[in-house]
């Protein structure tokens, strides 16, 4: 509640320009390196590039810190599934932890002081009940959008691309039929989600499926999996953009813990499937 206006539909469709010129500025990068070498590491040129820079200016970080931003997003989230973690990892996440905190601590405090109407400034004034966050929890809120607003739509676009790079025919289509790339966007989230499930702990007793789950346990809800149930989707292993139900898919979880930047992602897959489809022939 107290960020969802952040992320309120106008004020997403009111960053498609800069969306479309970081994605535009990006592939001029991709396409000087074919020109030059005959391939590119897309991965390292443009999908990470995209939403890194997107979230970034959310966050009122300035350009010349994006180098920073990006250490600091791989650093924290190096924990997540690594059970045997390197002593240097170790040591860059405890680094960047520090720096990330110094940071974003002097970035909130200025914004006190001068509001500049962006997300950043959002969290540092937000109040709950006439009392304002903690330090903690204003942190931990921009480590959340830091790491999702990173990972997650990275993957997205990694996805797409590489779906039409195996399908030429897709990749005809959607030229000739940009009205498509909704839905395309819809079924590659669908048919691989960029995050596979999140863990949960059961409140009550309840029964899944003839599965009883007692209160108290723990829990990995696979989306990637529901969305593959084929008492909603025909076909769920196939691709296909002209399905039904395509924007009832989980990838971006349900009910209170429903993705706050699902709109923001969705709009820079839809950004970069129309740029990459008028500029490179995947």
């Amino acid at each position: 509640k107290l960020v969802n206006p952040a992320f309120r539909p106008d004020r997403i469709r009111a960053m498609e320009p800069t969306i479309t010129e970081v994605a535009l500025k990006l592939l001029e990068g991709v396409k000087a390196d074919l020109r030059a070498n005959g391939q590119t590491d897309i991965l390292r040129t443009f999908t990470v590039g995209v939403p890194m820079t997107i979230i970034a200016i959310a966050l009122g970080v300035a350009g010349e810190d994006l180098a920073t931003f990006k250490r600091w997003s791989d650093d924290i989230v190096m924990p997540v599934g690594n059970h045997s973690p390197s002593v240097e990892q170790v040591r860059g996440f405890l680094i960047s932890t520090k720096e990330f905190t110094e940071y974003f601590l002097g970035q909130i405090a200025a914004r006190k002081a001068q509001p500049t109407g962006d997300l950043l400034c959002d969290i540092a004034n937000a109040k709950i009940d006439g009392e304002e966050l903690t330090d903690d929890e204003q942190l931990g809120m921009l480590q959340q959008f830091l790491v999702a607003g990173n990972e997650t739509t990275t993957n997205l676009i990694s996805n797409m691309i590489r779906c039409l790079a195996e399908n030429p025919e897709l990749q005809d289509r959607i030229r000739q039929h940009p009205e498509l790339i909704e839905s395309f966007v819809e079924e590659m989230l669908r048919s691989e989600a960029p995050v596979g499930g999140l863990f949960r702990q059961a409140k009550v007793d309840v029964d899944i499926a003839g599965t009883t789950i007692p209160a108290g346990d723990h829990m990995w809800l696979v989306f990637a999996s529901a969305n593959r149930d084929e008492a909603l989707y025909d076909d769920p292993d196939g691709f296909n953009p002209d399905r039904e139900h395509l924007r009832e898919n989980l990838a971006f979880g349900k009910g209170i813990h429903f993705c706050l930047g699902a709109n923001l992602s969705r709009l820079e897959g839809k950004v970069a499937a129309e740029e990459l489809s008028k500029r490179i022939d995947t």
